[in-house]
């Protein structure tokens, strides 16, 4: 059977992952809204599997998943390959430095274990989407996700976009693992 404490913290991870999810998908609804994307024509679907940010088609929403048509609706509003880059690194970047502003601050009022399940949820969401979506744009030869659209699309942008991902969890890392100073 199961306690109230089970289910609690059941529900506090899935509190946490569904806010760093919503957090992802709304970091690409901004860049998209940024780049160009009229506000009539995109919006977030966290009740989808998977969560997403869809564009409106002629025929109606679309998914990522519609891989093709996704991408004919995107350069349709975003012809510039520097703002399709950021409409896609959106999610990744903008996650990062919540991950980035939100652990301190709940370090410093006192709450460190949500800082915790913030900061590690954060670094299993990215190491599982990076090797399940470095495997499967492998074995299908064409981009799947964020990491792999943006390899696709720039080198360059994948690399900056992968450092500030790991430059962010790395200084939280840092926060919540402090290096001990020997004594002399």
């Amino acid at each position: 059977m199961m306690s109230f404490v089970h289910v609690s913290t059941a529900v506090e991870w899935l509190f946490v992952c569904l806010s760093l999810i919503f957090i992802h998908e709304c970091g690409r609804y901004w860049m998209g809204r940024y780049v160009g994307i009229p506000a009539s024509r995109i919006r977030i679907c966290m009740w989808a599997f998977p969560q997403h940010v869809a564009l409106l088609g002629e025929e109606g929403w679309i998914s990522p998943l519609s891989h093709r048509k996704f991408t004919e609706e995107l350069r349709r509003h975003v012809p510039s390959r520097s703002k399709v880059v950021l409409f896609v690194g959106g999610g990744l970047v903008t996650g990062s430095l919540f991950i980035w502003v939100i652990c301190p601050l709940l370090l410093f009022f006192h709450y460190p274990l949500w800082a915790s399940k913030f900061f590690y949820l954060s670094v299993q969401i990215h190491i599982v989407y990076f090797i399940l979506e470095t495997s499967v744009a492998c074995l299908l030869r064409r981009s799947v996700g964020d990491f792999s659209a943006l390899w696709v699309i720039s080198k360059k942008a994948y690399f900056w976009t992968l450092s500030i991902v790991l430059l962010c969890h790395g200084a939280i890392w840092f926060l919540l693992h402090p290096p001990k100073i020997l004594p002399s």
